[in-house]
């Protein structure tokens, strides 16, 4: 028989309407974005060669990169313009840290790749292992000594790289930093971390940040170095509790705070993740500082506060930034904001002198935040939801709205902003899989809704997966796990159109996760291992949805519903004592 099919369905041996299409192409080839291709002579390849020829490529770039990285002295600092997509960041000072070091890491290793057989396996029927990917991280090779991702050739303007450059020797604790290795690492920050949180700063040299406020200058080297967290981290988080009993606070003391919330320490489980609290001990600090009334000069001054005062500016960037980690913080744990918009602080979202990506970052998340309060918070319901109809419509509204302010995202293009904005949409759109809400609509209008959730959490996978969540901020690897439960749920409906489309996105975002976590104990691996079997679960509805947690239900839904399955493949497991939100042990092919 001769093929009709284009060369993407018949490697994927899946049924292809490219005739259908025509000359538009199949549906298959329209939905990943790739051109349909018709080729007679294609011949399908199989998906051990094609993993061992990625395995081959991957060892092929590591020793290439290996034999070409040479050492550096402490005192060669020359910058090595990279993309961000580098397999590799280029080669770093040489760093001095006494005492035991970390346990090195080993590549993972590729699993088994199946067999050229065709996957007779039905849509609900759970994988035949439980396994999380393992793909070589693109940030861990040979000459990687500080962890600092590559740098961009967008770098700090050249008055304040001058700035930034001067420096001093610096050790705390067993770890030890030249001077050109703090200037690296400075100059690394302003280029490619404050773009996520981008207050304006009293000073930009290292020298001038240690003085005012260590804890913002080692937070700093922490969140810029990803191989020395496990040795830095309780030495900041001593200096945090120093913080915490003490009368004379700054503005940098809120502003190291606030980068520990944007990049918080990884964690083997939820109830480890402190950045909850250094948000609210942010937030309190700056109304004890007056930074809600940035315009006052002398009302919330001390008399043992002989600092100067900071200008206008950087209090009300600072004090903008507690709103934006406020609102990421809240959205996550899916509780109510503590931090009011107030009309002076709404007022400021269009103030043009102003960094950009700030104010859009707050007008996002102030409206996100409206539409949430409003359809799960506000409502009569015990859980606070507004009835279906209602919270149906607010949807649309706060949809739309959202939609209105993707001028924002496509003026400012960064890849930060597009994430929170993509972010908020999924979640304000996620509430049609609500069952009452489900049961309100016609099987047209919800495979029309369920389409376009489609679109945005493919879209908002595709955009995580784009960036390295290793070193990027925290909310980037919770929005892609967001995503990942929204996929999951979709999948477990019978309106999605588009399965193969979703498994796959689902697939690439346990690969972007797994890639991620720094040890096999991370909390992102355990996430991974429940994608892995959520979406061949049922609801078994054996204790009540969790609907009062806002718009985050569908996370702490999806684990609920897991945990249910779980139990019951595995009866004599214990999950009291809060063990339902904590993945330990992990499943096992048996238990499937």
């Amino acid at each position: 028989m001769r093929a009709t099919a284009c060369t993407k369905c018949r490697q994927v041996k899946a049924r292809c309407n490219a005739a259908d299409q025509a000359p538009a192409g199949c549906s298959r080839c329209q939905s990943l974005g790739i051109a349909c291709v018709y080729d007679p002579s294609f011949k399908r390849t199989s998906k051990a060669k094609l993993m061992q020829k990625m395995a081959s490529e991957i060892r092929e770039l590591r020793q290439a990169l290996r034999s070409s990285s040479r050492p550096v002295a402490a005192a060669d600092t020359a910058q090595i313009a990279t993309d961000e997509e580098s397999l590799s960041p280029p080669p770093t000072a040489d760093l001095t840290v006494t005492g035991p070091a970390p346990a090195p890491t080993t590549p993972a290793t590729t699993s088994a790749p199946e067999d050229d057989a065709p996957n007779q396996r039905s849509p609900r029927h759970p994988p035949s292992t439980w396994t999380v990917p393992q793909i070589p991280s693109p940030c861990r090779n040979s000459t990687e000594l500080l962890g600092i991702p590559p740098q961009s050739p967008q770098t700090t303007s050249p008055g304040q790289a001058s700035v930034v450059s001067v420096a001093t020797n610096r050790s705390i604790g067993t770890v030890s930093l030249t001077a050109s290795q703090v200037a690296e690492i400075f100059k690394r920050y302003f280029a490619r971390y404050h773009q996520h949180l981008p207050f304006k700063m009293t000073d930009l040299s290292a020298d001038a940040i240690y003085a005012s406020s260590p804890l913002l200058f080692w937070v700093v080297c922490t969140i810029t170095s990803p191989s020395l967290q496990p040795t830095l981290a309780p030495i900041v988080k001593s200096l945090v509790e120093e913080v915490v009993h003490t009368p004379k606070h700054s503005v940098q003391t809120v502003q190291a705070l606030l980068l520990l919330c944007i990049w918080p320490f990884r964690v083997s489980f939820l109830s480890d993740d402190f950045s909850y609290f250094y948000s609210t001990m942010a937030t309190q600090i700056g109304l004890q500082l007056g930074l809600h009334r940035s315009m006052g000069t002398h009302t919330y001054r001390h008399s043992w506060d002989v600092q100067p005062m900071p200008d206008q500016e950087v209090r009300l960037t600072t004090w903008m930034a507690c709103f934006v980690v406020d609102r990421i913080q809240a959205t996550m744990r899916g509780v109510p904001p503590s931090l009011l918009a107030d009309p002076q602080l709404v007022g400021a979202f269009d103030d043009p002198d102003l960094d950009r990506s700030l104010t859009s970052l707050c007008r996002i998340l102030h409206t996100f935040t409206q539409g949430s309060l409003e359809m799960s918070y506000h409502g009569p319901a015990p859980s606070g939801l507004q009835e279906p109809t209602t919270r149906l419509n607010l949807m649309r509204l706060y949809t739309e709205r959202l939609t209105a302010l993707n001028r924002l995202v496509e003026g400012t293009c960064t890849d930060a902003l597009k994430i929170v904005y993509l972010y908020c949409r999924v979640q304000v759109q996620a509430y049609v899989l609500q069952d009452d809400v489900t049961a309100t609509l016609g099987t047209e209008e919800m495979l029309e809704m369920i389409r376009l959730l489609e679109e945005d959490v493919c879209d908002l996978v595709d955009l995580c997966n784009s960036i390295n969540l290793a070193i990027g901020p925290g909310h980037a690897r919770v929005a892609m796990t967001y995503a990942g439960f929204v996929l999951a749920r979709i999948l477990q409906t019978p309106y999605s159109g588009r399965r193969e489309v979703l498994e796959e996105k689902l697939k690439r975002a346990i690969q972007a996760l797994g890639a991620s976590a720094p040890s096999q104990d991370d909390v992102v691996n355990k996430v991974c291992l429940m994608f892995q079997g959520l979406p061949y679960m049922s609801d078994l509805k054996r204790s009540p949805p969790l609907l009062t947690r806002m718009a985050a239900w569908v996370s702490y839904d999806s684990r609920r519903i897991f945990w249910e399955n779980w139990a019951q493949m595995r009866p004599d497991q214990d999950l009291r004592g809060g063990g339902q939100f904590e993945l330990s042990p992990a499943p096992t092919a048996a238990a499937v």
